[in-house]
């Protein structure tokens, strides 16, 4: 009697969750594990042919120093806009709490950026052009003012 309790349980409990899971195996899982396998292979996303390589991308990604170098810029960007805005949130959390004048106008600022449509930036080809339009800078691929671009992006995803 129990074993029938609990298969019916079960199968009440699939008919809620697989309709949840079916998205996430087609969309999240399938999609990484076909990635990983893909990393193993001298695939060019172009011929149908490939070769497994085993480890051998990961050896040649290793002894590039491109990689280094996007790598320190992740780094960079991620300490750069996550401190910031753990910082500032429970530092404006704090601030928050408490009811002052002009409160509600401070709220209304500080909760726009999710009440209001995302601002999308033009971009043509691979994203290779950022236009803020607000502080008048362009950056095209290599510009003379290509130290603004990482801060510049840094401070948007910190308010979004």
């Amino acid at each position: 009697m129990t074993k029938k309790i609990q298969f019916k349980k079960i199968g009440t409990v699939s008919v809620f969750v697989l309709p949840a899971m079916i998205p996430l195996i087609v969309f999240w899982i399938y999609p990484i594990l076909r990635t990983v396998y893909i990393s193993f292979t001298d695939w060019d996303y172009m011929m149908p042919e490939y070769n497994f390589v085993g480890v051998q991308n990961f050896i040649n990604l290793f002894h590039d120093s491109r990689f280094y170098d996007a790598l320190w810029n992740t780094v960079v960007f991620c300490l750069g806009t996550l401190v910031p805005t753990i910082v500032l949130g429970l530092m404006l959390a704090l601030l928050m709490q408490k009811a002052f004048k002009g409160s509600g106008i401070v709220k209304f600022i500080l909760f726009s950026p999710w009440i209001t449509p995302r601002l999308r930036f033009p971009s043509f080809g691979c994203g290779s052009m950022i236009r803020i339009q607000e502080l008048q800078i362009r950056f095209y691929g290599s510009c003379t003012c290509l130290h603004w671009s990482g801060s510049t992006v840094q401070i948007r995803r910190c308010w979004r």
